[in-house]
């Protein structure tokens, strides 16, 4: 199994420190090439990071299929290097099971090279899931896929919440949390070596997150 990054040591950097941005409707260039939609705006409640337990939590009320997506980014960051990343979860649970409950329908990855340039790799569409527990979604990140990221930085976490599937109108909420990055390097899995919160155009080359 690949390592984790986001462990629960006091401390350690995170990857994604901002709030939710909303994000307009955008479609993955990598992973499953289909449009992430935003149609509605949700209340967002938010008590820590991303990759916080619980931390952030979408409600509202809804009679009609809807998306929403958003955007997690950083104000400085360790900017992991793209092509060493396996992949990426992240736990979500819902309140509701009914139709037009809220769920977590896609996420996906943002990656920016020193130029700018972004490449979005984005997950399958999954339905809503038939449970009230917390589940924790993961998705794997093809070498072929880390090939193309060579020269990229981890940017941004992309979410798509929906009330698709079902008919009725539903007051219901979405938490997620928990968000790990996956990597494995080497002969056997090695730790990170952050180092200091940095600027993007100083987490290139040297300036770059190692593996030891």
């Amino acid at each position: 199994m690949a390592a984790l990054s986001e462990t629960d040591a006091g401390g350690w950097p995170r990857v994604f420190n901002k709030p939710a941005d909303n994000m307009v409707e955008r479609t993955p260039n990598l992973g499953y090439k289909f449009p992430f939609f935003n149609d509605i705006k949700w209340t967002v409640r938010d008590t820590g990071y991303i990759s916080d337990a619980g931390a952030i939590a979408f409600s509202g009320t809804n009679g009609l299929e809807h998306f929403q997506s958003y955007r997690f980014g950083n104000a400085g960051s360790i900017f992991p290097k793209g092509d060493v990343i396996t992949g990426f979860q992240l736990e979500n649970t819902q309140n509701s099971t009914a139709g037009h409950g809220m769920y977590l329908s896609r996420m996906g990855l943002i990656f920016r090279n020193k130029s700018g340039n972004e490449l979005f790799w984005g997950s399958n569409v999954r339905g809503r899931p038939n449970t009230f527990n917390k589940q924790t979604w993961r998705q794997e990140i093809t070498q072929e896929e880390r090939n193309q990221l060579n020269g990229y930085l981890v940017d941004s976490l992309a979410i798509e919440i929906s009330t698709s599937g079902g008919s009725g109108t539903r007051t219901s909420e979405v938490t997620l949390g928990g968000f790990k990055l996956l990597y494995n390097v080497g002969p056997s899995n090695m730790r990170w070596v952050a180092g200091a919160m940095r600027k993007r155009d100083q987490a290139f080359g040297e300036g770059s997150i190692q593996f030891i």
